[in-house]
């Protein structure tokens, strides 16, 4: 074996972790709200003393730092994000999709890449072209995801020394707004106003690549389409008819040719928009939504509607106190569990040198507030019937 590699974790941990998420997935709870933290690479890289030029040179050393990533990440961090013995690995690329429309990648140390866009004027904008799933970046994607599938049968992982399992796959989607954005710049929002069509023109190009590409690395993975993850970030600074033109037409569109659950995220200042999330999306999941939203009108809004993870203030999850930490922790379970199929999690996501005492004392605020009961919303009316088999795996993001 190429690879070896065993992880150490409570299986009796894991067991009751597991249970907490296949009741949250049917909105309801065990012993307590799940707590889960968006720890990412850039945290794993940063505990590990790895460099992103490491992380990112070449495939092999890729797939060996996101396995040595994922086991820091396991053994370290005291949340209920282990629920079975696997990993999940992939061509990971970060926000860096618009090199699939030209853009260019740039490199940090210790920072996470950079893409910087070559469009100027909305000339070059309309005269950009499509690109093909299988060439320049998805290219690279695809050759990288050939080459982890042959590391994958190279690997021997082991939890507790048992064999376990590793689950290879490739990011789907990212937020068309943003992805323009980085091809254009921060002129994107003044040509919202100026060049209103351009824009229009430019986000369907973005899209139709998207679905091509989605519809083809499925093809390739084998990805049957239980689940997709998507992002929203570059929409929240739109008013709410911006919006609706620019991007609620698109977002229907990428879902249309999805069959399963839809996972969606958008951290930031979006109130305006969250009954376009719940009555035009009608997202099955709400994952790491922003702090600056709070929780009771995420509640009142969404809560019983689809699952909520979310939304504590990842900053005061790095800095503390631990004291302030717990308080907060409460208030958004006191806020948000009440209907059902709430997890506590930051809002998005956990920075570097975080301490893990920090992560604990959310795990603290779910332990002493105990089991939840749906007493508000859809869920506890009998309005809305919730579906006894969801899908249970997790999504590639």
């Amino acid at each position: 074996m190429r690879f070896s590699l065993n992880i150490q974790y409570p299986e009796d941990r894991m067991a009751k972790n597991w249970e907490r998420w296949a009741a949250w997935k049917k909105y309801e709870y065990v012993d307590r709200v799940r707590v889960e933290t968006g720890v990412e690479t850039r945290n794993m890289l940063c505990a590990r003393g790895v460099t992103w030029y490491d992380y990112m040179d070449n495939v092999e050393d890729h797939f060996y730092h996101q396995l040595q990533n994922q086991k820091w990440r396991i053994e370290n961090i005291p949340d209920d994000f282990c629920i079975q013995p696997e990993i999940m690995v992939l061509p990971d690329t970060q926000n860096c999709v618009a090199a699939a429309f030209g853009a260019e990648i740039t490199l940090y140390e210790n920072d996470s890449p950079y893409v910087h866009g070559n469009i100027r004027t909305p000339e070059e904008a309309d005269a950009l072209e499509v690109p093909e799933p299988t060439e320049g970046y998805w290219g690279k994607v695809l050759s990288w995801y050939a080459r982890m599938e042959e590391l994958v049968q190279e690997t021997e992982l082991t939890f507790n020394g048992k064999p376990a399992r590793i689950r290879l796959g490739v990011k789907e989607i990212s937020d068309p707004l943003t992805i323009c954005y980085d091809l254009i710049g921060p002129d994107l929002y003044y040509w919202i106003y100026d060049y209103p069509e351009v824009v229009e023109r430019l986000l369907d190009k973005v899209v139709a690549g998207y679905a091509a590409w989605m519809q083809y690395s499925r093809k390739v993975t084998g990805n049957t389409g239980e689940v997709m993850y998507s992002g929203g970030d570059g929409g929240s600074i739109l008013n709410l008819e911006q919006y609706r033109r620019f991007i609620l037409p698109r977002y229907k569109k990428i879902w249309s040719i999805h069959p399963g659950e839809k996972l969606f995220h958008m951290c930031g200042e979006m109130r305006h928009l969250l009954s376009i999330v719940r009555d035009e999306y009608r997202i099955d999941e709400f994952y790491g939504f922003g702090y600056q939203v709070p929780p009771e009108l995420i509640g009142k809004e969404l809560g019983g509607y689809c699952r909520l993870l979310g939304n504590l203030n990842p900053m005061l999850i790095a800095s503390g106190p631990i004291e302030n930490i717990r308080e907060e922790a409460m208030k958004c379970i006191e806020a948000l569990a009440v209907y059902g199929g709430y997890a506590l999690c930051d809002g998005y996501n956990v920075p570097p040198n975080t301490p893990p005492d920090h992560i604990q004392a959310m795990v603290d605020a779910a332990e002493a507030y105990g089991k939840p009961e749906i007493t508000k919303g859809p869920i506890a009316s009998g309005e809305r019937v919730v579906p006894q088999n969801p899908p249970l795996m997790r999504a590639f993001h």
